[in-house]
């Protein structure tokens, strides 16, 4: 729901209900085999004359019924108690000129959950309390081929995610990942290129800590933990040439 206050501002309010399956493996006999879920969010959105620059501020909170919280004893996704994500979140979207458009998101998150031991409560894993994402296209007329224009396109795309919490007291490093991608196009034929991870950085695309290792040599700690990491990919380079018809 959404008043225009003025041409320019508009406050909104929105609320939403839906649900996620949970690991059917863990399910008790009986057990709801989803997670409800429910999110509020109330904000406003703000826009110049022609929508050369539009945006929006908002204030949310979301209920999960059942966090799913990793488990290496299981080696799967274990069901906890509820969860509450809560955080700020804006966005800018710009056209300064008809060929570029930029546009990007902030979000500040919060996110803790339950246990099923009553009155302890813990940081979500693996939810990152500040993500960054932008992008920018430019697109235009390169020039003109039998009579027919050839026109290209480039941008670039811009992900931070700050550290994420593996548990209450450890916090992964942040990642920083930069995607770009060309493409020329005559008629019905284009020819593009893609790179991911342009800058060649090691990342985690996903980290767990736990025990992985038991020492059963005398004097020597009997169990030792360690963060564990799905590395990410690294510098990838595709050519494309999709058809339009």
């Amino acid at each position: 729901a959404s008043y225009e206050l003025t041409r320019e501002i508009s406050p909104a309010v929105s609320y939403g209900e839906g649900f996620r399956s949970l690991d059917v493996q863990n399910l008790q006999e009986g057990a709801t085999p989803y997670s409800k879920i429910r999110s509020v969010e109330a904000g406003f959105r703000a826009e110049t004359p022609g929508q050369r620059y539009t945006t929006t501020l908002a204030v949310f909170e979301t209920w999960v019924g059942n966090e799913l919280v990793f488990e290496a004893a299981s080696g799967g996704l274990e069901t906890e108690n509820a969860s509450v994500r809560r955080g700020v979140v804006s966005s800018v979207v710009a056209r300064p000129w008809s060929w570029l458009l930029v546009s990007s998101a902030l979000s500040v998150t919060e996110a803790t959950f339950s246990t099923l031991v009553v009155g302890v409560g813990h940081y979500v894993p693996n939810i990152p309390p500040i993500l960054f994402r932008t992008d920018a296209t430019a697109r235009g007329r390169l020039g003109t081929f039998r009579g027919k224009p050839i026109t290209g396109r480039v941008g670039v795309g811009y992900t931070f995610l700050s550290g994420r919490h593996l548990t209450d007291s450890i916090v992964g490093p942040s990642s920083n990942v930069l995607n770009a991608r060309a493409a020329a196009r005559y008629q019905f034929v284009e020819v593009g290129v893609d790179g991911y991870n342009v800058l060649g950085l090691k990342y985690a695309d996903d980290a767990e800590y736990y025990v992985s290792n038991w020492s059963f040599k005398r004097g020597q700690q009997p169990a030792s933990e360690a963060i564990h990491i799905t590395a990410a990919p690294p510098l990838t380079v595709l050519g494309t040439v999709p058809l339009y018809f």
